[in-house]
């Protein structure tokens, strides 16, 4: 197991163990105990069918928490609709999973790709922005599938219902590599999506500097799929210690024309003391520095729903094993979990909330200019914060040049602008956890 993964077992449980107990502390089911049973899927669609076929072998099964990694829940949530057991993920969040023929009694916790197309679509909208590219690394680091910024680009892409200039590059790309991209890109629009590593997006920031995009007339957006606002705000992405100041200095100029798009980190009390007690269980497991990322918040939100749906189906005089009773209580579903509001849609899939990070040039940091709360779907913008427009712009660039992108529509001729990258791509691990009834 991946333990550094947003969805290890030593992260999660410690959450799924807390939810438990607050469960059990309620009464919330009637003095029903739950068990939790849990295996490491290792994120494979090998490994993850296999443990789920033993626990609904064992019949120890009666909900699964998980798996979270896309090629091990495909299978797991196929399985479950003819085992008639529910199934609950923080992951999953590909735009395949939305289609509940297939995966007829799964439920989603966090807020998908889709979700987070939405936002970005809303967020385009809101500065009258519609020519957009993409700009993304497609390599997994795995020896099949795609990666997570190809979905999270699949999902932006089918948001806008239009054809999208979009193209790929590779992780050992250099700067003249990215250069010649962006002239492409330049070709085709001013708005520029991107999603790949650190190191990818401030070397193509790096490239739009040298080419003068960073000058007001092009604004470049990243995609953090797994990172959340509370940990971006903490750095400085456009810094290295090892590099030199000179490229330090024209990578924060650039990172001024950047705009990051990310989860939302709640901020209540009870999320900090959540956040705290996490800690303190998993021990050893996290380093004092180390954030609680979301997902595990999520999963603790997953134990808290099917108890919600589980006790409203016992009340209704159902059974413990009716699968599509109690998924049919827990979607179009809206309760205050541990990650804030949750609102679950008509088919089984959380409204995600979002932040927009904007960089400070000031401090050198980036902070939350906007944000976009699934359960009210709108873009709201932070009070007394304003968004920095590079190259001292009070606005927004149009996305079409006044001469086309090529120059042809004046007469004499026009200038070429140019577009950047994209996000931040990552590895996940798979969770089974099952809750069965002891009366």
């Amino acid at each position: 197991m991946n333990e550094s993964s947003v969805f290890s077992l030593q992260k999660v449980l410690p959450a799924i163990e807390l939810a438990v107990e607050r469960v059990s502390g309620t009464g919330l089911l009637n003095g029903r105990k739950i068990q939790v049973t849990y295996a490491d899927s290792r994120c494979s669609e090998t490994d993850g069918p296999l443990r789920a076929i033993e626990m609904h072998t064992n019949k120890t099964a009666d909900v699964f928490l998980g798996p979270a990694c896309d090629y091990a829940l495909a299978p797991v949530a196929r399985f479950s609709s003819s085992w008639n057991i529910p199934i609950i993920t923080a992951g999953g969040l590909v735009s395949a999973f939305h289609d509940k023929s297939q995966y007829k009694l799964l439920t989603r916790v966090m807020g998908s790709y889709a979700k987070l197309g939405h936002f970005v679509r809303q967020t385009l909208n809101k500065f009258d922005l519609s020519v957009v590219g993409l700009f993304y690394s497609d390599r997994t680091g795995a020896s099949v599938g795609k990666s997570r910024c190809f979905f999270a680009m699949e999902a932006i892409y089918l948001e806008h219902n239009k054809t999208l200039h979009h193209q790929q590059f590779h992780p050992s790309d250099k700067l003249d590599v990215f250069k010649q991209q962006l002239m492409e890109m330049s070709k085709h629009t001013r708005v520029i999506i991107m999603c790949g590593s650190a190191d990818s997006i401030r070397e193509i920031m790096l490239a739009a500097h040298e080419l003068n995009l960073d000058n007001g007339e092009y604004i470049f957006f990243n995609i953090e799929t797994f990172r959340s606002s509370d940990e971006l705000v903490n750095e400085k992405p456009w810094y290295r210690e090892k590099d030199t100041q000179e490229r330090n200095n024209a990578a924060r100029k650039a990172y001024e024309a950047l705009m990051i798009f990310t989860l939302y980190t709640p901020t209540s009390i009870e999320y900090k003391a959540f956040t705290r007690e996490i800690k303190r269980r998993s021990g050893s497991n996290m380093k004092p520095e180390e954030q609680v990322n979301l997902f595990v918040g999520a999963f603790y939100d997953a134990v808290i729903l099917y108890a919600l749906a589980l006790n409203e189906t016992l009340e209704a005089k159902g059974s413990i094993s009716d699968a599509q009773a109690i998924t049919a209580r827990m979607w179009n579903k809206t309760f205050q979990g541990i990650t804030g509001v949750v609102s679950i849609d008509e088919n089984g899939d959380r409204n995600g909330d979002f932040s927009l990070l904007d960089l400070n040039p000031t401090s050198g940091l980036f902070e939350v200019v906007a944000n976009y709360y699934g359960n009210r779907k709108h873009y709201e913008p932070v009070t007394g914060r304003t968004i920095h427009w590079a190259g001292g712009r009070t606005g927004p660039p149009t996305d079409v040049p006044e001469c086309g992108f090529d120059g042809s529509k004046c007469q004499h001729g026009g200038s070429l602008r140019l577009y950047n990258g994209l996000p931040n791509c990552l590895v996940a691990m798979v969770i089974l956890v099952v809750i069965s009834d002891i009366c």
